[in-house]
């Protein structure tokens, strides 16, 4: 299992041709010691193979491979769902099916029915971390809400003014009521994609 820090090494010599240990260091801001543990125990995977000073993808990293972080979140609160410290691994994805920013994607898995037939329960979601905490019309979303963590779609529906507002709604529409967004709701991610067959 690769650590944050191996795959970040490994995208920064795949985008960076000739690189050396030093540039590596200067573009994560940590020591060149720190670096050169890292590459060690990558050239022990067979991610990585060194020619005197020149490190080189192998064949094993140079595949069109994305590694996604996929995170636990069933203990976590709010403030600290998406750290370093609740990745639970980096799924190795093929990157033609990933959109071609794939800096703020992470996975999680979905539970419950609420999403059928849309999402099935077990389900591996791809999302992207939503800084600005903003959403629109259809959007399927990971968020925080009432103290609790769901996957919804988003609707505006009209209230009895007739001004519309946006709801938190199930695709499974036959068990789930809308639920309005309030000042408790917390958009964490956008769904990108969902992968059925990595159930």
């Amino acid at each position: 299992m690769l650590t944050r820090k191996q795959k970040e090494i490994l995208d920064i010599i795949r985008a960076t041709q000739d690189i050396n240990l030093t540039g590596i260091a200067q573009k994560l801001g940590v020591a060149k010691s720190v670096v050169s543990v890292h590459i060690r125990n990558l050239v022990k995977q067979d991610f990585l193979r060194k020619e005197g000073r020149k490190i080189i993808l192998t064949h094993k990293a140079s595949e069109e491979i994305t590694y996604i972080p996929y995170y636990g979140l069933a203990q976590c609160g709010y403030n600290d769902i998406l750290t370093e410290n609740n990745v639970t691994d980096y799924i190795p994805m093929p990157t033609q099916f990933l959109p071609i920013f794939t800096k703020d994607l992470f996975l999680v898995k979905a539970k419950g029915d609420s999403m059928c037939p849309t999402i099935a329960d077990g389900e591996l979601l791809l999302l992207r971390k939503n800084a600005d905490n903003g959403f629109n019309q259809d959007d399927i979303l990971l968020c925080f809400h009432n103290e609790g963590l769901k996957v919804k779609r988003v609707k505006y529906i009209a209230d009895d003014s007739g001004q519309r507002q946006p709801f938190l709604v199930s695709d499974n529409k036959e068990y789930y009521d809308p639920m309005p967004v309030n000042e408790t709701t917390r958009v964490l991610g956008k769904l990108v994609k969902g992968f059925k067959e990595y159930k």
